[in-house]
């Protein structure tokens, strides 16, 4: 579920769906393909954060966090575990 939401953020955003097609896979390199670029890695950050009530904290702005959907999908659902197991 959360690979698809991120999916629908990548192709309906403004900022992504022009560079986002249906062929790209969840783990194809985002930055690599001109999908996401440093400004737009903000906007992903921001658009995450509210979609899924989660906190991106500074340790986790590494390039290898939000290099794919999949990558991404891994950080996020690791956010919501630590949110439940806190909640």
């Amino acid at each position: 579920m959360v690979h698809k939401k991120i999916r629908h953020i990548l192709e309906t955003d403004a900022d992504f769906k022009t560079r986002m097609t249906s062929q790209v896979q969840d783990k194809d390199a985002l930055l690599e393909l001109g999908i996401v670029d440093s400004f737009g890695l903000i906007q992903l950050i921001f658009r995450l954060e509210e979609t899924f009530g989660i906190k991106v904290d500074p340790d986790d702005l590494k390039r290898e966090n939000f290099e794919s959907i999949h990558a991404m999908a891994v950080l996020v659902e690791g956010k919501l575990s630590g949110k439940r197991e806190r909640g």
